[in-house]
């Protein structure tokens, strides 16, 4: 189990980005149709879907996401590659303090900065991340779940053209 409020600013913000990235892929493996070396062929690296963005993006696009879920996965993205291409980074100095913000202004009202427990030592900003996250991941389990208890979606079998042409009764075309 990873400890990310043990962890420095920056490892925490990469560690954040790959648990989100995780849970998306699984979440569209479980919507997608059953095909054996989707993850190889769709979500390794330089393919349709090799990074956090392309995932959040057509997550979003089939509807399986809210615009307002959307941003707060966009703005954790976003601190992921600040974390990722800046050595010093650190939650309290912008953007990602702003970013921060923005990734928990949807539960704000609702998530006071606890006075006590391993988590009362934590910067505001560093809170903000890790509440949102955290909140991102469970709906994303949740959501995986969910839609892979529906119908999977099958892929259509190979016809031939003649095959397709009896099947839609276009007769001699």
């Amino acid at each position: 189990m990873v400890t990310y409020h043990v962890e420095t600013d920056r490892a925490a913000g990469i560690l954040v980005g790959v648990g989100l990235e995780g849970r998306l892929e699984n979440l569209l493996i479980s919507y997608l149709a059953d095909w054996e070396d989707l993850r190889e062929r769709v979500f390794a690296e330089n393919r349709p879907l090799g990074t956090l963005s392309a995932k959040i993006d057509l997550v979003f696009a089939l509807g399986l996401l809210s615009a307002e879920h959307r941003k707060v996965l966009d703005s954790l993205r976003r601190i992921r590659n600040h974390c990722a291409h800046e050595p010093k980074a650190r939650f309290t100095d912008a953007p990602i303090r702003d970013l921060a913000a923005n990734a928990f202004a949807p539960w704000a009202a609702d998530s006071p900065q606890p006075s006590n427990g391993p988590m009362s030592s934590l910067s505001l900003p560093r809170y903000q991340v890790l509440v949102s996250a955290f909140i991102m991941f469970m709906l994303l389990e949740i959501w995986a779940i969910k839609v892979g208890s529906e119908q999977k979606r099958v892929v259509l079998p190979n016809f031939t053209v003649e095959q397709l042409k009896e099947r839609l009764d276009f007769g001699s075309v």
